[in-house]
């Protein structure tokens, strides 16, 4: 199994979408993640899957230290 795919099958474990597949949480919420948790190792993550989503961004979102 791919990085990727083990992403995808993990499940959200806080927040809103608590319980549900990565694969299955909406793509604004997981921006909205990455812009705002203070844990970089988490942001990274979901990062990873919206690049993956949407390869357009190439890099991922960068996240605002100390906000």
């Amino acid at each position: 199994m791919s990085y990727h795919q083990e992403r995808q099958h993990a499940k959200m474990p806080f927040g809103k979408h608590k319980g549900q597949w990565i694969k299955d949480v909406p793509t604004d919420y997981l921006k909205w993640l990455v812009l705002n948790l203070k844990d970089q190792a988490s942001a990274t993550f979901f990062a990873e899957e919206l690049v993956y989503r949407e390869p357009k961004l190439k890099k991922p979102i960068k996240h605002s230290i100390g906000s």
